[in-house]
């Protein structure tokens, strides 16, 4: 898996450069809104924490956003959203969902019924997790979604 590399800052102390520190890029990785809804933690050291959300829940196989877990991971590792360089999920909806109408198609008329259950729920949330994640994580760091 490949992240982007952040430049090292000065080391200080007392004022007087001794050297350069690297800066450890975390990333945060998300999973959400299909089935078994987590998050993990990691830097440039391997992985710092992960979590479940159905953990906190108490709900077998939670699908929703994993704010519960995000706080758990973030709390671990002593930092806050603000700290972590690349939030990452894990899905493309767009892919899916072309995917999905490909196979419609292809079985068609046998599938039309689950194609009718199927569409609203991805037109109405599915092809807008960007902004719905955008949203969450807004809520969960108490800013604004333009700031996320």
């Amino acid at each position: 898996m490949y992240y982007p590399v952040r430049a090292s800052g000065p080391f200080l102390l007392d004022g007087v450069a001794l050297g350069f520190l690297p800066i450890i890029t975390t990333v945060l990785d998300i999973s959400a809104y299909y089935h078994d809804s987590a998050a993990a933690l990691v830097n440039d050291n391997g992985i710092v924490a992960d979590a479940q959300e159905e953990r906190f829940s108490h709900k077998k196989h939670y699908a929703r956003f994993p704010g519960n877990a995000i706080g758990i991971c973030l709390d671990q590792a002593e930092i806050g959203l603000q700290d972590v360089y690349q939030i990452v999920f894990y899905d493309k909806p767009m892919v899916k969902f072309q995917r999905l109408l490909e196979t419609y198609l292809f079985y068609l008329p046998k599938g039309f019924r689950s194609f009718i259950a199927a569409m609203p729920v991805w037109l109405k949330n599915k092809l807008y997790l960007k902004a719905t994640l955008k949203r969450e994580l807004a809520a969960l760091a108490s800013c604004k979604v333009k700031n996320v």
